[in-house]
């Protein structure tokens, strides 16, 4: 079920892995690539909202008591902080269906509150944004990371990916079960094993 929802979220185009073979290439594709990313992010958030997300004055009772549940159970965790009564303006959109907004946060709550480490979580979440060219998701999951324990350097290398130098073998396995995961929807028994020896 996991690796499923996991290969579902990683349909984009693959983003073109770096080679450490190469500093000199490594630093043109990263130009070439920083072009890509505004790019991206002008055709992904630059462009008009197509479900606008729900005024609080305007929401249902039932729509409302859930971002209501979610602004203050959350306040820290957006990186775009809200006004009092006011909810992120994903929360406010997704609320427009408030069972399928529970059943989100139900999903949401199991990786946060899951058995691996909030810094082993945020390295998969950013790994997995940044493979899907999502701006949103990589935005505030940056911010997130930062309070999981990822410094500014090993967010700015999971665009990289494993094969930037630095990582311990388990950080480089966890990236690389990512990348794996959308190459081919399967970890290799290498990256298992190595992963294996923590969990």
């Amino acid at each position: 079920m996991a690796s499923k929802l996991l290969r579902c979220m990683l349909t984009f185009a693959p983003v073109v892995m770096l080679s450490t073979a190469n500093v000199q290439a490594q630093e043109n594709t990263a130009v070439t690539k920083t072009s890509d990313i505004l790019a991206r992010d002008a055709y992904i958030i630059g462009q008009p909202q197509r479900i606008a997300p729900i005024p609080l004055e305007e929401m249902s009772p039932e729509a409302r008591a859930e971002a209501e549940a979610f602004r203050s159970a959350n306040a820290a965790l957006s990186s775009n902080p809200t006004k009092p009564g006011e909810v992120p303006p994903m929360v406010s959109t997704m609320v427009r269906h408030p069972n399928l907004w529970r059943q989100h946060t139900a999903m949401a709550k199991e990786f946060f509150n899951g058995s691996i480490s909030a810094r082993d979580r945020e390295l998969v979440v950013l790994t997995v944004a940044w493979l899907c060219q999502a701006p949103v998701e990589w935005g505030e999951h940056v911010s997130i990371g930062k309070r999981a324990g990822l410094s500014d350097e090993e967010i700015q290398r999971v665009k990289i990916g494993s094969s930037a130098a630095d990582w311990n073998e388990h950080d480089r396995a966890l990236i690389k079960a990512v990348e794996e995961l959308q190459s081919d929807a399967m970890i290799t028994d290498e990256t298992w094993a190595i992963l294996a020896k923590n969990y």
